[in-house]
């Protein structure tokens, strides 16, 4: 049974759990709640950017904020999972960063989006009501002014060394200066609207967002962004939904996936350096079109833009961050194009463009690996571009996974923490 592990699981199960230890009776179930939240905190930190913000993932996102009252409620119920100021600063980081986005529309109410007004991106079960639920971040108003919470001086986002492997969701963080990303090995999620795009990407970021796509019929026009998309037609796209194996180990995810019924695909996944590492193995019966994308990033208005198109290469240069995907060597030459997405399409900008790699694979196997980076430094990332990753080494790979890979929790409905 495949399980979804996202946000509901701070502001929900745990936000409703530590509220009922903190206001009602001790009993088993709250001593088993305080438990649970005391080990999730560990995971949980690691969500988060130095700035403040937010892994962008799953759905539901239009609640925006509402995930700091997981930081809110560990203060309600008295718990000290990790020391006052270092919870306060992930409680302030978050509301600071939300406190500089045009996330309200003209008369100051909140509307259905993220960073910005977005009906777009909306769920089949939000009205008009729901983005409020970004409220419960503000718990911690019923504390008194004494509470250890409110006295303990903030303390800055503990640093992160490498990165770091979550088996529940399926996931390896790493956290560049300003962003959070996860290489996902994607969960499914096909009863929500949009479902594969917030749950079945390549990876996911902070600063980036992800983007949903806005014509199902457009498939060179799509936006793809983090994703390796399937065409049989050239007009009708598919992705990644769902996978029929998802393993992680410490350093390295895989996934066995169907875009069609007679299309298999391996996907391994690791981070080099700053550098994520995507190598796919394709056996497809008959011809396809295929495009796989990078981070999309805000393009400006009127464009000014750097961008590099080129056989195996995109990248694109905007006056805040570098986004780029290259292909490492695969076995067919892709072409390399920065699109324009259509507008509204993404969380965090109205309007981008996403690096891809585009091709025509003919029927048999394949293999295609690339590099992706996206970071605002943009130095440190022309640094990396002069010295590539190697090839990845599919058989070396693929023993890591079958040797040490454990089976992602979220495929096997194992209780969460």
């Amino acid at each position: 049974m495949a399980r979804q592990i996202d946000y509901y699981i701070p502001f929900a199960f745990h936000f409703y759990g530590l509220t009922l230890a903190a206001l009602g009776e001790t009993t088993e179930f709250t001593a088993r709640y305080r438990e649970r939240a005391r080990l999730f905190t560990q995971d949980m930190a690691h969500w988060y950017a130095d700035d403040g913000r937010a892994l962008a993932f799953g759905r539901s996102m239009t609640y925006r904020f509402a995930n700091a009252g997981f930081w809110g409620a560990l203060a309600l119920a008295g718990e000290e999972t990790l020391p006052w100021g270092v919870l306060m600063g992930f409680f302030l980081r978050q509301l600071r960063w939300w406190g500089a986005k045009p996330f309200a529309a003209r008369d100051g109410v909140l509307p259905v989006g993220y960073a910005y007004p977005n009906l777009l991106m909306s769920e089949n079960y939000n009205s008009g009501g729901s983005p409020y639920w970004a409220l419960k971040a503000f718990l911690p108003l019923a504390l008194p002014e004494t509470h250890p919470f409110w006295v303990a001086e903030e303390v800055a986002a503990p640093a992160v060394a490498g990165p770091v492997a979550q088996k529940h969701p399926g996931f390896l963080l790493t956290h560049p200066p300003g962003d959070v990303i996860a290489l996902a090995s994607g969960q499914q999620n096909q009863a929500m609207r949009f479902g594969a795009e917030k749950y079945a990407k390549f990876a996911y970021s902070a600063r980036y967002g992800y983007s949903v796509e806005s014509d199902e019929r457009e498939f060179f026009d799509r936006v793809y962004d983090s994703a390796l998309a399937f065409s049989d037609d050239g007009k009708h796209g598919r992705v990644r939904e769902a996978n029929e194996e998802a393993s992680i180990t410490g350093d390295t995810l895989y996934a066995r996936w169907r875009p069609y019924p007679d299309v298999l695909v391996e996907s391994w996944t690791y981070w080099d350096g700053p550098f994520q590492i995507r190598l796919h193995r394709i056996d497809t019966p008959c011809e396809v079109h295929i495009i796989e994308g990078g981070f999309a990033v805000p393009r400006s208005e009127p464009f000014a833009d750097r961008i590099e198109d080129r056989a195996g290469q995109a990248l694109i240069e905007t006056p805040d961050d570098i986004s780029a995907i290259l292909d490492l060597g695969s076995s067919l030459a892709r072409v390399g194009l920065n699109h324009k997405a259509p507008p509204n399409t993404n969380l965090i900008a109205p309007k981008t463009m996403v690096p891809q790699l585009r091709a025509t694979l003919p029927a048999g196997r394949h293999l295609l690996a690339c590099a992706v980076i996206a970071q605002k430094d943009k130095a440190a990332v022309r640094a990396a571009l002069a010295q590539l990753p190697a090839l990845p080494d599919l058989a070396a790979l693929d023993a890591k996974i079958r040797t040490h890979g454990v089976q992602v929790s979220a495929m096997t409905g194992e209780a969460q923490r």
